[in-house]
């Protein structure tokens, strides 16, 4: 999972979702400093991102990265995840999407202090770019691969990885309803947390009831 994917499993809790987001930027016990929710939300971050590598939906569609990208195919898989998650939107939040990223960056801006300055450093640029958002067009999730190679190790194969998205969306959506819709289900039951699991709940009793039919 990528950013998006993680505010969503936040639910409504926004001091969780700030630690859901900033998890990636804090290492060891550093976890530890933060205020209780925000150390919940980090420690969920690693949860999750724990339980998705495991997952037979991540596997099979990093296999289709592996070829490209190597031992980086699970990063351009979580940024696919997340295009799919944002260009579908409304199958799973009632808030708009362009209303949601809004309001969650003024929730950065607003607890500002509180973040890593990793994400201090890029967050005006993020919130300008209103890259949440762009990832919702296959044109936003290449120049944001273009700038991941830019600044990391990730490879600069940015439109090879949108040619595999575009011509496998049908079986990279597939798999990606049955993990989030999977991974909604075991947040709510783990934590407690209501993750507007109303349609991705549906969406994983779909997704087991077809498994099952075959």
């Amino acid at each position: 999972m990528n950013f998006v994917g993680h505010i969503y499993l936040s639910g409504e809790n926004e001091r969780i979702a700030i630690g859901n987001f900033i998890g990636d930027y804090v290492k060891g016990k550093g976890y530890e400093r933060y205020p209780d929710d925000i150390r919940k939300g980090i420690l969920m971050h690693r949860d999750i991102d724990a339980t998705v590598d495991a997952h037979p939906a991540f596997l099979a569609t990093r296999g289709l990265f592996k070829e490209s990208y190597g031992r980086y195919a699970g990063v351009v898989v979580d940024m696919a995840f997340d295009h799919i998650l944002t260009k579908n939107w409304n199958d799973w939040h009632t808030i708009p999407l362009k209303r949601f990223t809004r309001s969650f960056y003024g929730l950065l801006i607003r607890n500002y202090r509180v973040l890593p300055s990793q994400v201090k450093d890029f967050l005006p640029f993020m919130v300008q770019s209103n890259r949440l958002y762009s990832y919702s067009s296959l044109d936003g999730i290449e120049k944001a691969l273009g700038i991941m190679a830019k600044y990391t190790s990730l490879p600069g194969k940015q439109a090879e990885a949108v040619s595999i998205i575009r011509n496998n969306e049908a079986d990279i959506t597939q798999h990606f309803n049955e993990l989030l819709g999977d991974l909604s289900i075991y947040i709510n039951k783990k934590y407690e947390l209501p993750v507007n699991s109303k349609a991705a709940i549906q969406i994983a009793r779909n997704c087991s009831t077809d498994t099952a039919k075959e």
